[in-house]
């Protein structure tokens, strides 16, 4: 039997399609929060998007690939989701 993750984790949906992810946050010194992100799989044709939104106001999307591991400090905020294109038109998950 495998032990359950602490690791804050969920699936998000799109279409039909998957992504697992999970973050970790924690208070960071200098305001607002520091931690990581990931995406342990992602369904071929989806990907996951991180949104930041940093303490100084500026907004950052980050790409998350399969397997990866991203480290944030000072974010106020972040979420992710997972996307599909469809033609030219991309859509995306609820954040989490």
């Amino acid at each position: 039997m495998t032990p359950k993750s602490s690791i804050p984790h969920t699936t998000l949906w799109i279409h039909g399609k998957a992504a697992h992810v999970w973050k970790t946050w924690h208070h960071y010194s200098k305001g607002g929060y520091k931690g990581h992100f990931g995406a342990k799989s992602v369904n071929a044709n989806a990907f996951v998007v991180a949104e930041i939104y940093w303490n100084s106001g500026r907004h950052q999307l980050v790409i998350v690939k399969p397997n990866s591991t991203h480290v944030y400090n000072g974010a106020k905020k972040i979420y992710l989701r997972v996307c599909d294109l469809h033609g030219q038109t991309m859509y995306c998950s609820a954040k989490w």
